[in-house]
């Protein structure tokens, strides 16, 4: 049962970076779309790589998760420092939806972008979700590793 948590990170990952990627390419819209916030769009509009930088990082990102995800399903080769890094994934995932909630419901102490409550609830409940899914298949695969199974 891990092996599809890690699956469904992997892949709801995988999407996250891809949609990332597209919002780059699609521009000042869909960074207001998909609530990045006027400021981001409005640099998006006047050239500025600033947003571009910031969502590939996150796309990057995502997708490194991703491939982590896959490799501790089997899907891939192992690839190094695998536990610590789907460790280190799941407490990224679930910081930044605990975060994101505050935001939502004080959107007030966030001065440094103008995202919506909509936004910060909607990202931040798929946060959560992602880092569930990484947290379970992890535990999943943590135990996976140190069973000893005796024919």
């Amino acid at each position: 049962m891990g092996r599809i948590w890690l699956i469904l990170a992997g892949c709801a990952s995988l999407f996250a970076s891809l949609l990332h990627v597209a919002i780059i390419f699609r521009g000042a819209q869909w960074y207001r779309k998909f609530g990045a916030g006027e400021q981001m769009a409005q640099l998006a509009e006047s050239g500025s790589i600033y947003p571009s930088i910031v969502t590939c990082v996150l796309a990057l990102g995502l997708f490194l998760g991703s491939l982590y995800a896959f490799a501790a399903a089997n899907m891939l080769f192992k690839l190094p420092f695998q536990k610590t890094v789907l460790y280190v994934l799941t407490g990224i995932f679930f910081i930044r939806g605990a975060i994101g909630l505050v935001f939502a419901v004080s959107p007030e102490i966030y001065i440094l972008a103008d995202n919506s409550s909509l936004f910060w609830l909607v990202s931040s409940a798929i946060c959560v979700m992602l880092g569930t899914s990484y947290l379970l298949g992890t535990r999943w695969h943590h135990k996976d590793i140190h069973s000893v199974q005796f024919a």
